[in-house]
């Protein structure tokens, strides 16, 4: 919850791990990246502050882990281990993702990731506000190998981010909530289990802190096969210095470029035809590197004249969009429907066939996350325990 130290304590592990000479961090926060990574911006090997750069992120991920444990099983790695980065100069990629449950309510996969990514070296690391069903998956909870959990809000929130034998054991998050910044219990390899349930307290450590600690080491370079399978995204994304004015003290920072719903959905299409092509050249064996055969043909010679000509037919119109302000009129007045109908929960299936094209005039990504908001608001729908089913709010009755 905010004011519970999440931020601080996030900054002390960030920064021990890029002291570390055999480990690189990417980083992802869709909503207050600047706030959070501008003291690391130029020690982060790849780092981005939108959703959709965050998808492509995570998209590329999927193909850093396979090239990774290939690079690994060709040299007889089982795992990861320091000796593969002297031997490979391979290094440890911890991937740090800030306010998961945006790519979660979007539909982005994280469960292979996450289970698969430890055996080639690499930590996820999930961060998330209110840990819930709606925000993280059960599978994907299931697939963590530990937590870090601050103060929270209430015991439902804290039965989600602890194990029960750890709760059992009295550790108790909510006691604190936001009241002791910092406090926080670590459930982890690594630590004793008789401890699970003993309070921590993360040091507080200021940006001139993080800079001059990280400014007099050498920065880690990634390696070429993590670097090649994370392909375009990875090559153009953007990076910094300690000379730019994101990260330079004498110079007012700079806002980085916000995307708009209609942009971050654009982003979502291109990056879904890029997945799909992708499966497809897997099924057909096809390698978008290879030119393959090359038949033994007369460029110069005539084309015989065709003995049929077809024609098809015209493609449908392109529907264009209703606008996000008319999209949400049109969900809000459903909503009152369905309260008429006395409905009691709701979910993205009951608006699919009032998407695009049709009465809201919105992609589902966008009824999706239209619904997700409402739900963080509280006043028109609230979270179950079940993914993607909404509790339908009646706020007129709060008035009277």
């Amino acid at each position: 919850m905010n004011g519970s130290g999440k931020s601080a304590g996030q900054s002390v592990a960030i920064t021990e791990a890029l002291t570390r000479r055999d480990a690189i961090v990417w980083a992802v926060d869709p909503s207050k990246g600047m706030q959070t990574f501008a003291p690391f911006l130029p020690h982060l090997d790849w780092v981005e502050m939108t959703e959709a750069g965050g998808n492509e992120m995570i998209d590329a991920l999927s193909q850093v882990i396979t090239a990774r444990a290939n690079r690994l099983g060709q040299h007889g790695y089982k795992n990861w281990t320091p000796d593969a980065f002297d031997q490979l100069g391979m290094p440890y990629l911890i991937v740090w993702i800030e306010e998961a449950a945006k790519f979660f309510r979007n539909g982005t996969e994280m469960e292979g990731l996450v289970m698969e990514a430890r055996s080639a070296g690499i930590s996820v690391i999930i961060s998330l506000q209110r840990p819930s069903a709606t925000s993280m998956p059960t599978d994907v909870r299931e697939q963590l190998g530990g937590v870090l959990c601050f103060g929270v809000k209430g015991s439902t929130t804290a039965d989600m981010a602890l194990p029960d034998d750890v709760r059992d054991a009295g550790a108790r998050p909510e006691a604190w909530e936001n009241r002791k910044p910092g406090y926080a219990y670590l459930v982890a390899p690594g630590v004793d289990e008789d401890r699970y349930a003993t309070p921590l307290r993360t040091y507080l450590i200021d940006d001139d802190q993080i800079t001059g600690a990280l400014a007099i080491l050498p920065r880690t370079p990634i390696d070429p096969v993590t670097a090649a399978a994370a392909g375009d995204a990875y090559a153009n994304r953007t990076q910094y210095d300690t000379d730019s004015p994101l990260t330079s003290g004498d110079t007012d920072r700079q806002e980085p470029v916000l995307m708009t719903k209609d942009d971050n959905e654009q982003a979502e299409k291109a990056l879904l035809e890029k997945q799909v092509d992708r499966e497809i050249d897997a099924m057909v064996g096809d390698d978008p590197d290879d030119d393959g055969h090359v038949p033994d043909v007369d460029a110069d010679q005539e084309i015989a004249a065709v003995s049929e000509v077809w024609s098809f037919g015209q493609a449908q119109a392109t529907v264009e969009e209703k606008t996000p302000e008319a999209g949400m009129e049109a969900l809000m007045v459903m909503l009152d429907e369905f309260r008429a109908e006395e409905r009691e929960t709701i979910g993205p299936k009951d608006f699919s066939p009032y998407g695009k094209g049709s009465r809201i005039g919105r992609a589902r990504s966008w009824v999706s996350g239209a619904l997700g908001d409402l739900s963080d608001a509280g006043i028109h729908l609230s979270e179950t325990d079940k993914p993607g089913v909404y509790r339908l709010l009646y706020p007129e009755l709060a008035e009277v």
